[in-house]
């Protein structure tokens, strides 16, 4: 081993393999991040769509607020523009002389921080693992060095050895 840290190839070789595991772990939270930073549509924003709903369609009543803005973005989302605005802006809208101002759509996150940092263990414990593995590789093909380490050996041995 000492011969190995006197050669540059070698120290380069460690630089790199450093360098390369934090890039992928970086890389790989930028993608779960990417993956569960979706947002959603508040459900707040879906009961104020419904009240001016029913306040323009008296049919709607029997129905809750939220369930009649939910229906009507999942069912006509023209429709929900007539009611809603992802501008920011308060349109005003007038249909069958009754006269409303659009609702602003509020967005919440889908997943939580603390689900998005779960969500980023399992790449990290996975490309731990892959460069556990290489270097372990590496140690073994040119320094001879056995594949597992002795404490993992042993760890490994300890429930089969019986007294």
């Amino acid at each position: 081993m000492e011969n190995f840290n006197d050669k540059v190839w070698y120290r380069l070789l460690k630089v790199i393999f450093i360098i390369a595991f934090v890039f992928f772990q970086v890389v790989s939270c930028i993608i779960v991040f990417e993956i569960y930073g979706t947002k959603e549509i508040a459900p707040q924003s879906f009961q104020e769509v419904g009240k001016l709903v029913k306040y323009v369609y008296g049919e709607y009543n029997d129905l809750s607020d939220e369930l009649v803005g939910k229906n009507l973005y999942e069912n006509n989302i023209s429709a929900w523009f007539d009611f809603a605005s992802s501008s920011g802006k308060s349109d005003f809208k007038n249909v069958n002389g009754k006269q409303w101002r659009k609702v602003n759509i509020d967005y919440q996150d889908k997943y939580t921080t603390q689900q998005k940092l779960l969500y980023c263990l399992i790449p990290f414990l996975i490309i731990s693992v892959i460069f556990w593995f290489i270097s372990r590789l590496f140690f073994y093909i040119f320094i001879k060095e056995n594949f597992f380490s002795g404490k993992l050996v042993n760890l490994i041995r300890k429930p089969f050895i019986k007294k």
